[in-house]
């Protein structure tokens, strides 16, 4: 790590940490992304009164509709005010289900290791570290941050953590892309042999794969559920992260696939030798 960009790392106050929080919603802002939740700077230097700005709500990003916050202080009633934007204050609610439902899934050990987080369409997509750190004075390379000695120290940090950010965004988006571009056409599908609907809404289908007579590949239009994905490991699929696809022996098909689209299950033909 070059000395321009290297930091040192203290262990900071709470309030530190709210304008740690505070700059990096400034910063997110300043992107482009719409920013609620923020509490104003209530500090009063004539009656030495120290009441910084904090920010317990959350920011999206108009174009991807992502959302991003700080682990563990998008907090109920908290996460909007009333002269945050309309639209996030439309969406407050279900938002504050969606944090809270993500920060749940995290285990301990990555929630202790975790600063920010950003998902879309209620899917994690990355989280990070970074912003409970400031530069000291040597190390505030822009002029903007000199001339605020307090607020400076914490624009740095918050700027690294914007980029991750952004890039965790740039990331997500070429890889949707490389998905769709890999995605096999109708001809470099085998014979379909069978369609369903699960429970939980998920439709898939079942085509013969090309490769081997034997075996069939198994396409979902979403990430199946846990318990499918279970039934097929142990019924012998694998999923094939080349061809997007569950893949394994036609005899061995998941009973859970029957057992769970039992009306919606189309005929499944059974290659020859699969007996």
């Amino acid at each position: 790590m070059s000395a321009q960009t290297e930091r040192t790392r203290f262990t900071m106050h709470h309030c530190e940490r709210d304008s740690a929080r505070s700059a990096l919603a400034g910063e997110l802002a300043s992107r482009g992304w719409k920013v609620g939740g923020i509490k104003p700077d209530n500090s009063d230097l004539m009656t030495d009164y120290w009441d910084p700005s904090d920010w317990h709500g959350f920011a999206l990003h108009p174009e991807t509709r992502a959302v991003a916050w700080c682990v563990g202080y998008a907090w109920d009633g908290w996460i909007s005010r009333e002269d945050d934007d309309p639209e996030l204050r439309q969406i407050a609610v279900e938002t504050a289900q969606m944090i809270k439902r993500i920060e749940s899934e995290l285990s301990p050990h990555k929630r202790s290791r975790c600063n920010w987080v950003v998902a879309i369409n209620g899917r994690l997509i990355a989280t990070g570290i970074g912003l409970y750190t400031f530069d000291t004075q040597e190390n505030r390379t822009d002029p903007r941050d000199q001339t605020d000695p307090y607020r400076g120290k914490y624009r740095g940090p918050a700027r690294v953590v914007a980029d991750k950010i952004d890039r965790a965004l740039r990331d997500h988006s070429n890889g949707n892309r490389s998905r769709t571009s890999s995605a096999p056409s109708s001809d470099q599908l085998g014979e379909q042999t069978g369609a369903g609907l699960l429970d939980e809404g998920i439709a898939y289908t079942l085509n013969r794969s090309l490769i081997r007579d034997t075996h069939t590949e198994i396409r979902f239009d979403a990430k199946p559920t846990e318990d499918c994905r279970s039934a097929l490991k142990s019924s012998g699929f694998r999923w094939s992260r080349r061809n997007l696809c569950w893949y394994g022996p036609t005899a061995q098909l998941p009973s859970y696939l029957m057992e769970h689209a039992p009306d919606r299950l189309l005929p499944i033909a059974t290659p020859e030798g699969a007996d």
